[in-house]
């Protein structure tokens, strides 16, 4: 298994809010001054809190005689070392440790999971920056969630980011049921990460081999992607689904805020000629309410259509441009509760 790689940020825990460590700089200071190197008035910090040193892949930081205290791991410390994927806490403020792979997945799990404001019901609540303290301390995890909300990039995303990342990631959709196949697949993800994705069919797995699975003896870090934890508890058991972090993904239709920042980052992925903020406030306020039963890969055909509108002009030649039936693409139109103009003016 691959190290973890150079510190290069603090991340405020929850919020996101980054502070770049540059790579050429050994030293930091962190507190409420301007002149600090991570600077932050909030918080009860003193002015000088902590200093930050690099210690080959991890940061040294002392405490440098603050009132409210530096903390790592429950404990108030003078001086301790970290490494990405672990917290620290200054006064209250809770900070995330990044090397620069889990800086470019946060707003991968981010726009998976979703940021806290946008949750108002009851259920799992994990952030992205729960994930990468996951990740990198090697939970099993169960996802679950309606088709289509990106799981299975979740998943891979976590691999991605983690210790075991050195080694390939293993997909499989069943257990085999063969002894020798059983055993071929436990040798085969040692030391790394097991994707298992069930859909509603799948059958009852061998509780012995379940037992191996998640035996620390294999090293093996389980990530099962399933419809529903009930669905889970009937194919792995109530033990092995209790050892896992539940990880709920929300339907778009209960992320109706995040609608328009996701199209957004859709459209900006593919150099598209249009923005949300483009479109009219009756165009956008559609988009919002609408159910997306499909979820993401809904939400990536709106911009596809969107974009074809734009350049083409009308709803007819921008279904021939996508070699799309005229009466399906305006029933989708209507659907959506879209009008034209898509934008004012145009």
């Amino acid at each position: 298994m691959g190290g973890p790689d150079e510190v290069t940020s603090l991340c405020e825990y929850l919020t996101g809010r980054e502070f770049v460590l540059p790579r050429e700089a050994k030293t930091f200071s962190l507190g409420s001054t301007p002149t600090c190197d991570v600077s932050l008035e909030e918080h009860h910090l003193s002015r000088l809190h902590c200093t930050l040193e690099r210690r080959r892949g991890a940061l040294r930081v002392r405490d440098q005689g603050s009132r409210n205290g530096t903390y790592f791991g429950g404990r108030r410390e003078e001086a301790f070392e970290i490494r990405p994927g672990q917290t620290f806490h200054c006064s209250s403020l809770r900070l995330l440790v990044l090397d620069d792979t889990m800086r470019a997945a946060y707003p991968v799990l981010g726009e998976i999971v979703g940021a806290k404001d946008e949750h108002g019901i009851a259920g799992p609540d994990v952030s992205a920056s729960d994930l990468v303290v996951a990740a990198a301390h090697g939970a099993n995890l169960l996802i679950t969630g309606e088709p289509g909300c990106d799981q299975d990039r979740l998943a891979r995303t976590l691999h991605e980011i983690s210790l075991r990342r050195g080694r390939p990631l293993v997909e499989i959709d069943r257990i085999p049921d063969a002894r020798e196949d059983q055993r071929a697949l436990l040798d085969r993800a040692s030391r790394s990460t097991l994707l298992l994705t069930l859909d509603r069919h799948a059958p009852v797995a061998d509780a012995t081999f379940v037992s191996m699975l998640l035996s620390p003896s294999f090293h093996i870090r389980v990530i099962v992607v399933a419809p529903t934890d009930s669905k889970v508890i009937g194919v792995l058991g109530e033990t092995a689904t209790r050892q896992m972090q539940h990880v709920w993904v929300r339907p778009l239709a209960l992320r109706p805020t995040a609608i328009l920042p996701l199209l957004d980052r859709i459209l900006a992925a593919s150099d598209a000629p249009i923005r949300s903020s483009a479109l009219t406030e009756a165009n956008q306020a559609a988009l919002r309410s609408y159910a997306w039963p499909d979820n993401l890969p809904g939400l990536r055909l709106a911009a596809e259509r969107l974009v074809a509108i734009t350049r083409a002009g009308s709803l007819r030649k921008a279904a021939d441009t996508l070699y799309t039936s005229r009466s399906s693409f305006h029933y989708w139109f209507q659907q959506l509760g879209l009008a034209l103009p898509l934008a004012p003016g145009a």
